[in-house]
């Protein structure tokens, strides 16, 4: 048992390859046999490995190299989320079936009893999971502090994540388990469950979005549909490819989404990223090394993250064995902003860089025709490379009223017009969103400058109880994958 509480050396050509791939893509295996990484967050990679019983761990930067988390009097533990320095997930004791939620920074003798439960999530200062009892439960880093999000009058519940004030999960109720948001408290329960559906489960959220699946009858059995939400029921939509029987998102970050697909050829789980679309679809399999494709061959991705260096992480397993998905991309932060129509009601462009809740307000500003938006804003920015593979346009906003449309449009600068690439009814709070296209993306950049250009538009689609309306804008970036 001492050798589990310090770090652990695995051999390194067994177990931590870095091939490389088409496309800038890598994929690292960070250990074998019965083994998965399941979070990342700020380059930390977190997951389960199993040495004689199962441990909670810390994969390591180096190859190999892992820290066990498992406290010295524990058999066993699991580690199922990190924050990049705190990690959440449970214990058990030798002889028991009941695990003890549990929260560590880094060490197992930095190891924190929340009591009875499992720790399935956690963000800065909150941890998320469920009781023994089958009840949601909030933690904020102390057996003391824990907070029941158990509605009254229900069946079971778990809250399997956490973002900001968001939590999401699953609540069963009148025969049916329903996806689940709350804010806080027991009483600021909301479903998301879709009328149609016979179940459905938030698995994961970010930046006013939530990842999950639906389940609903089909014509050979209930068929799972990989799912998205922006708070409410009626903003569900599908991410599920009709050429598979089923599949699932379980994760979500700056507008992608992970899970995995199934009953495809071969009739198998693969890996798969969204980009919030049915038609962005990523086939995370294909990128794997050669062992991994065989008949019976299946792969799953549990969560993914950008750190502030551009690296996006997707993490998971393939077969038995624990692995990364890793690419480079260019962060290319706004370089200037240009209030063509609308007034800033509030904040500056340094707001923009980051998501901290320190914002940029805009309300609406003279028009000549009633067709043309009142708030229209033009961000402009470099791209890394004359042809880039694709081009994100990611910011974070929100609107005074859900009556307010927004639009993101792309400036082509080989014919001089802009190309409509977004365009939703806003949220009150803030959701993440993702604006992005297909096809040459050279037109977007301009050849002798590499300069980007975007506008964001906004105007009033219904009426409202307050005047005057505004949007608010708490981050813009572009995204650009490197070569």
């Amino acid at each position: 048992m001492k050798a589990l509480q310090s770090k652990i050396l695995l051999c390194a050509t067994a177990l931590c390859l870095a091939v490389p791939l088409v496309a800038g893509w890598q994929v690292t295996v960070l250990a074998t046999d019965y083994s998965v990484a399941t979070a990342t967050r700020s380059g930390q990679v977190v997951g389960n490995l199993r040495i004689g019983n199962d441990h909670g761990v810390i994969f390591g930067g180096s190859p190999g190299l892992q820290t066990v988390l498992t406290p010295p009097q524990f058999a066993r533990s699991a580690c199922n989320s990190t924050t990049g320095t705190q990690q959440g997930g449970s214990v058990t004791a030798q002889g028991s079936s009941s695990p003890r939620a549990s929260l560590w920074s880094g060490t197992p003798e930095s190891w924190v009893d929340l009591g009875p439960g499992i720790v399935r999530a956690i963000d800065t200062d909150i941890q998320v999971g469920s009781g023994l009892d089958f009840k949601a439960y909030l933690w904020r880093g102390t057996l003391e502090s824990r907070v029941p999000l158990h509605p009254v009058a229900t069946g079971n519940s778990v809250a399997c994540g956490v973002s900001g004030n968001v939590q999401v999960g699953m609540v069963g109720w009148q025969g049916a388990e329903r996806a689940s948001l709350w804010r806080g408290t027991a009483e600021s329960w909301v479903e998301l469950h879709p009328l149609w559906a016979l179940h459905s489960y938030a698995y994961a959220t970010h930046g006013g979005q939530q990842a999950g699946k639906t389940i609903h009858e089909g014509a050979f059995g209930n068929t799972h549909r990989a799912s998205i939400w922006t708070g409410t029921r009626t903003s569900w939509r599908s991410l599920h490819p009709q050429e598979f029987l089923g599949s699932t998102a379980v994760g979500t970050f700056e507008g992608r989404q992970v899970g995995s697909v199934f009953g495809g050829i071969p009739h198998t789980n693969r890996a798969t990223m969204w980009r919030g679309s049915i038609e962005s679809l990523v086939d995370l399999h294909l990128v794997l090394p050669q062992k991994y494709h065989g008949i019976n061959s299946s792969s799953e991705a549990h969560n993914i993250d950008v750190d502030a260096t551009g690296m996006m992480r997707i993490v998971g397993k393939a077969d038995d064995d624990a692995v990364v998905w890793w690419r480079q991309f260019g962060l290319s932060s706004v370089t200037s902003l240009n209030v063509f129509r609308g007034v800033v009601a509030a904040g500056a462009l340094p707001n923009l860089v980051q998501s901290d809740d320190v914002k940029m307000r805009f309300r609406p500003g003279i028009v000549f025709t009633s067709g043309e938006a009142p708030i229209q804003l033009v961000f402009e920015g470099e791209a890394k490379s004359e042809i880039p593979e694709s081009v994100d346009f990611v910011f974070e906003t929100a609107g005074s009223s859900t009556s307010i449309e927004v639009s993101v449009h792309f400036y082509n600068f080989e014919n001089s017009t802009y190309e409509l690439v977004y365009q939703r009814t806003a949220t009150v709070g803030d959701v993440y969103a993702i604006a992005t296209t297909t096809g040459d993306m050279s037109r977007f950049v301009e050849a002798s400058t590499r300069k980007l250009r975007a506008r964001i538009s906004a105007k009033l689609l219904g009426p409202t109880f307050a005047y005057p309306w505004t949007i608010e804008i708490d981050r813009a970036i572009w995204m650009i994958p490197e070569a």
